[in-house]
């Protein structure tokens, strides 16, 4: 905007804003973002089962099987750090 002089500047500094979604439209499009989110996973499972040969439970429990075993193990790390962390507060508030 370097070109623009100071009155064309002045006028588009001026300008109203588009007018965004109310909210009833913002939650209408929200509930159809989902809903194809929602039809695309479901798609896709029944595609990857029908690939694997087995079901689309068996896949979706299998998956929740992995989640749960990678989150636990940093759950469990992060409560190892926090009571060493705990630990060593307590060691440094002995010895003031």
């Amino acid at each position: 905007m370097a070109f623009l002089s100071d009155v064309g500047r002045e006028f588009l500094a001026n300008q109203p804003d588009e007018p965004g979604f109310t909210q009833k439209q913002h939650d209408d499009l929200m509930k159809q973002l989902q809903h194809f989110e929602s039809s695309s996973r479901r798609e896709a499972m029944a595609e990857m089962a029908a690939i694997d040969g087995r079901s689309t439970d068996a896949l979706i429990n299998e998956a929740i099987d992995e989640w749960l075993a990678r989150h636990s193990k940093s759950y469990w790390q992060r409560e190892a750090e926090i009571l060493e962390h705990l630990k060593a507060i307590k060691a440094l508030k002995f010895q003031s």
